[in-house]
C-alpha cells in the first residue's frame, strides 16, 4: 500500500506569543485530520470522528456509529455534512446532522482508489485524492467520476489547495493545475527538485508546496515555477501539515520533527516545539487564536498566541503614546511617547520599574506588558482677560492667571435691553454659550459680544387636557405681525374653544390675531362618550382565571391579569387567534372592544391533556430524539415546544394532512417539556415532554 499524505489548510488572522504546547486530550490517539465548521472542530483518528465545540478545550469522541476500524485520513465540511475519507479500501463515509451513524459513499470509487489520501469542497464539488488518481463527486458523494484529463490515474493525489477558480492538486509526480472545475489539468513542476508533493498552503499571492527531506517550495506566480525555501528546516523533515496565519507559517512534521515556524514568508525557518509532547505530526489547524497538532498516538495539542503590549500615558492629559499591540514572539516593538503642549516627558515604567528614559523605545517581545509613559508639568503661568462688546451691553468675568491645562470658565452677562451673542478672540468666535469653559494651554483675550434687544412678544399655546389634542402657530413675534394658531384633537376628543386667563376668545380651530402683548392661549377639548367593552376568558377554564376586563372609555389604560392555578402555568394573551401578549399582566390604552384569552397549559408529570385533538410521544423521556403523532390538524395547524419557564424552545408549522412529526431532543437541557398543538392560534390538544 502507498503512504497515506494529508493536507490540511486555515488562513487566519493570530499573533503568537509565549510559545508553549498543552496537551488537550485524547491521550494516546493517533489524529491525521482536522475540519472545523463554526465553532466546532472535527478530528479523525482511528474509526472515530471527535470534536470539540470550545475551542479545543474539552474534546468529544466517537461522533456517530459505523466507521471502520482504519484511520480517517481526512474530513471535509459541506453544510451539515461531514465527509471522512479513510483508507485500506474503505473509502469515504458520510455523517449528516451530527447524526449517529455514518454511510460509506463509494459508487465509482474501486481499488485502490478507496484508499482516500485526501478531501477537498468547492461549492457543490467535492473532491477526493485517492492512491489511483483524482475523483468529483457533486451529488454528496452519492457517486463518483474520475477526473483524468491531463493527470495520470497511476498517480496518488495526496493534498488540495483552492483559491478563487484555481484548484491546486499535490501529487507524488508534482503539482497539478485546473481552472474548470477539475475537468483538464496541467502539470506545474518547474524548479520541483522534489516531485512528492505531501501539503499545499496558499497566503495571498504565494503558494507553498512541503515535500520530504525538508524541501519547502514557494511560488509567487500561480505555480508556474517554483523556488526552495528550506533555511532551517532538517532533511528529515517530512512536511505532511502546512497552516498559515497572518505572515506565520506553520509546518508539521510526522517524521519526528515536529513544528517549525517561518515569520519571513519561508526564507527561514525555526523549530516550536517547547511543551510539544510527541513530535510525529500528521495534521495542523488553527481556531480561534490557537493553533492544534494532531499526533501519531499523542492526542491532540494546542498552542496559544496571546501576547499584548498594552501603552498608557501619566497623567492621561500630559501626552500621547503609541505603538502598543499583539506581536509574534520574539518580534521587534517600537513604543513611542508624545508630550502635549506644557508637559515634559520623564520615562517609560512597567510595574513601577524605570524601563527607559527614551521617548521611544525598542525592545523584543517575549511576554505581556503593560509600559506607562510618565510625563511633568511645566511651571508656567498663562493670563486670560476678558472685555464687552459694548462695553454697555454686558459684563464679562472669569479671566484671570493660570497654570498649564488648569480648567477655566469664563461668563457674559447682558445689561438690561441687551442680550448676549458669542465669545470672539481675534475676531473668530469660540463659543456661543454664556459660560466658556476650557483647558489652558496659552495667553487668551476673550471678547464677550452683547446686542441690543428689539421688542419682541410670545404667543405661547397649550392643549387642555394634554392627550386631548395637540396646538401650533406660538411662537415670538414683532409688533402687530399676524399670527395663526391651531388646535387640532386627537382620536376620542373634540375642540371646544380657545381661552386666554379663562377668558374664551374663539370657537374656531383656527385662529388669526394681530400680535400686540404676549399672550398664554389654551386650546380646550372634550372628550366623546364612546364606552369600549374589554372581556377575558381562559384555555382551558381549569388552567387558571382571567381578570381586569370591564366597560372603558376611549384611551384610558387597561391592565388585565392572568393567574395560573396549581398544575399550569401561563403561556400568553391571545385575540382572534393572535398572540397579543406573553406578559400574565398585559396593559393597553383601550381604543376598541376586545376580547382577550390566557393561555395556560399542564405541568403535570407526562400526561396527555386531549381538548379536541390527540397527542402521543415515543419515546418519553426522550435522550436525542422523538416522535410526535397528532391527530390530523387543518392547514393553519401549528406545534409548539416550551420549556418550564414559559418559554418557546421550538415551533413550526404543519402541513395538511400530516399525522406525524420527528423531533431532534439532542439539544434540549434535560427536564419537563410541553407540548401544545394549535389549530388557527386556538389550543387544541398537548402533552408534556421528559428529556433526560
Amino acid at each position: 500500500m502507498k503512504k497515506i499524505y494529508l493536507l490540511l489548510i486555515a488562513i487566519f488572522t493570530i499573533n503568537i506569543a509565549n510559545a508553549q504546547w498543552q496537551q488537550t486530550s485524547i491521550t494516546g490517539s493517533a489524529i491525521w485530520s482536522f475540519a472545523i465548521s463554526g465553532d466546532t472542530i472535527f478530528e479523525g483518528s482511528i474509526g472515530s470522528v471527535g470534536f470539540s465545540i470550545d475551542n479545543g478545550n474539552s474534546w468529544t469522541g466517537g461522533l456517530g456509529a459505523g466507521l471502520p476500524g482504519t484511520y480517517v485520513t481526512s474530513l471535509a465540511i459541506s453544510g451539515k455534512n461531514v465527509f471522512a475519507g479513510t483508507n485500506n479500501n474503505y473509502g469515504v463515509y458520510l455523517n449528516t446532522e451530527n447524526g449517529s451513524n455514518w454511510t460509506a459513499v463509494n459508487t465509482g470509487l474501486t481499488s485502490y482508489a478507496l484508499n482516500i489520501l485526501s478531501l477537498a469542497i468547492k461549492g457543490s464539488s467535492i473532491f477526493a485524492g485517492t492512491e489511483q488518481g483524482l475523483y468529483l463527486s457533486t451529488n454528496n458523494g452519492s457517486n463518483w467520476s474520475l477526473l483524468n484529463t491531463g493527470i495520470p490515474t497511476s498517480e496518488s493525489v495526496q493534498t488540495f489547495a483552492i483559491k478563487d477558480s484555481n484548484i491546486f492538486a499535490g501529487t507524488n509526480g508534482g503539482v497539478y493545475l485546473s481552472t474548470n472545475n477539475g475537468s483538464s489539468w496541467s502539470q506545474l513542476n518547474t524548479g520541483l527538485t522534489n516531485t512528492d508533493v505531501l501539503s499545499l498552503a496558499i497566503s495571498g499571492n504565494y503558494i507553498y508546496a512541503g515535500t520530504e527531506g525538508g524541501k519547502m517550495f514557494i511560488s509567487s506566480n500561480n505555480g508556474s515555477s517554483w523556488t526552495l525555501i528550506n533555511n532551517g528546516l532538517p532533511t528529515s523533515f517530512f512536511i505532511r501539515a502546512l497552516v498559515i496565519s497572518g505572515n506565520n507559517i506553520f509546518a508539521g512534521d510526522y517524521n519526528g520533527a515536529g513544528v517549525y515556524l517561518s515569520t519571513n514568508n519561508g526564507a527561514s525557518w525555526s523549530e516550536l516545539n517547547t511543551g510539544l509532547g510527541n513530535t510525529e505530526v500528521e495534521a495542523l489547524v488553527i481556531s480561534g487564536g490557537n493553533i492544534f497538532a494532531g499526533t501519531n498516538y499523542g492526542g491532540v495539542w494546542e498552542l496559544q498566541f496571546i501576547d499584548t503590549v498594552t501603552t498608557s500615558a501619566n497623567p492621561t492629559i500630559g501626552g500621547t503614546t503609541s505603538g502598543g499591540g499583539t506581536f509574534t514572539l520574539n518580534q521587534t516593538c517600537i513604543v513611542k511617547a508624545t508630550p502635549l503642549t506644557g508637559y515634559t516627558f520623564v520615562n517609560w515604567t512597567e510595574s513601577g520599574d524605570t524601563v527607559s528614559t527614551d521617548t521611544s523605545y525598542t525592545f523584543t517581545v517575549t511576554a505581556n506588558r503593560n509600559l506607562v509613559a510618565n510625563f511633568t508639568q511645566s511651571s508656567t503661568q498663562y493670563t486670560i482677560t476678558t472685555s464687552a462688546n459694548p462695553t454697555n451691553g454686558g459684563t464679562a468675568s472669569g479671566g484671570g492667571t493660570f497654570t498649564l491645562n488648569q480648567s477655566c470658565t469664563v461668563k457674559a452677562t447682558p445689561l438690561t435691553g441687551y442680550t448676549f451673542v458669542n465669545w470672539t478672540e481675534n475676531s473668530n468666535i469660540v463659543s456661543v454659550d454664556t459660560s466658556y469653559t476650557f483647558n489652558i494651554t496659552t495667553n487668551r483675550n476673550l471678547v464677550a459680544n452683547f446686542m441690543l434687544i428689539t421688542t419682541q412678544d410670545t404667543i405661547s399655546t397649550s392643549a387642555n387636557p394634554a392627550i386631548g389634542g395637540t396646538t401650533t402657530g406660538g411662537g415670538t413675534f414683532s409688533l402687530n405681525q399676524s399670527c395663526t394658531v391651531k388646535a387640532t384633537p386627537l382620536t376620542g376628543y373634540y375642540f371646544v374653544n380657545w381661552t386666554e386667563n379663562s377668558n374664551i376668545v374663539s370657537t374656531d380651530t383656527t385662529y388669526t390675531f394681530n400680535v400686540t402683548s404676549n399672550r398664554n392661549l389654551v386650546a380646550n377639548f372634550a372628550q366623546n362618550a364612546t364606552q369600549y367593552t374589554i372581556t377575558t376568558s381562559t384555555n382551558p377554564t381549569n388552567g387558571g382565571t382571567a381578570s381586569g376586563g370591564g366597560t372603558f372609555t376611549l384611551n384610558q389604560s387597561c391592565t388585565v391579569k392572568a393567574t395560573a392555578l396549581t398544575g399550569y402555568i401561563f403561556v400568553d394573551w391571545t385575540e382572534n387567534t393572535n398572540i397579543v401578549s406573553t406578559d400574565t399582566n398585559y396593559t393597553f390604552n383601550v381604543t376598541a372592544n376586545r376580547s382577550l384569552v390566557a393561555n395556560f397549559f399542564s405541568t403535570q408529570g407526562i400526561e396527555v391533556n386531549s381538548i379536541q385533538k390527540s397527542a402521543f410521544l415515543y419515546p418519553n423521556p426522550a435522550k436525542e430524539k422523538t416522535t410526535l403523532t397528532y391527530s390530523q390538524l387543518n392547514a393553519n395547524g401549528q406545534i409548539q415546544i416550551y420549556n418550564i419557564l414559559g418559554q418557546i424552545v421550538f415551533e413550526e408549522n404543519l402541513t395538511n394532512g400530516s399525522s406525524q412529526l420527528k423531533l431532534n431532543t439532542q439539544k434540549y437541557k434535560a427536564g419537563l417539556y410541553k407540548v401544545i398543538l394549535r389549530e388557527n392560534g386556538i389550543i387544541k390538544g398537548q402533552v408534556s415532554l421528559v428529556k433526560e
